[in-house]
């Protein structure tokens, strides 16, 4: 059984899977990590990895004894480029927008956990990129930070 962090991760990689068509031009398999891709000398293609963050634990609600949680996920995208120009980047800078968009305010249908109803109450592009691989290792990387609301006993 897995924790329900993980569980809220890999919601997050399944309903990035379930739509590709939204992704289009791009073609990935979304993964549930703890670590997005380190090996930037190596790396090439296209990955984008759902990876926990951090819980922040609300108070006790009085009125019916449960506590709201909130997840805070992160979707790790980072795409090798030929070079560090606008027509590189500008597709990979797209799809973060485009995932931010489809997640703010969803409900994550593949989440079956405890707490019934996993809702992302918010989604945010930040870094819009890291400047640091993009020079060095000429691979575009930007996270989409949400967090997800469930309310558990």
């Amino acid at each position: 059984m897995s924790s329900v962090a993980v569980q809220v991760a890999d919601a997050i990689a399944a309903e990035l899977n379930a739509r590709p068509a939204l992704w289009a031009p791009q073609s990935f398999t979304a993964v549930r990590a703890w670590l997005p891709v380190t090996q930037l000398e190596k790396f090439s293609g296209l990955q984008v990895t759902a990876t926990p963050n951090a819980i922040v634990l609300g108070e006790l609600r009085a009125r019916d004894k449960r506590r709201e949680y909130h997840y805070r996920r992160d979707v790790v995208i980072q795409a090798k480029v030929a070079d560090a120009g606008n027509a590189s980047c500008d597709p990979f800078s797209l799809l973060a927008e485009q995932i931010g968009d489809h997640f703010a305010g969803l409900t994550l249908p593949a989440y079956a956990g405890p707490g019934g109803a996993a809702v992302v109450t918010s989604a945010l592009v930040d870094p819009e990129c890291y400047h640091e691989w993009l020079d060095a290792y000429r691979v575009f990387a930007t996270v989409v930070q949400m967090t997800v609301l469930l309310v558990r006993p």
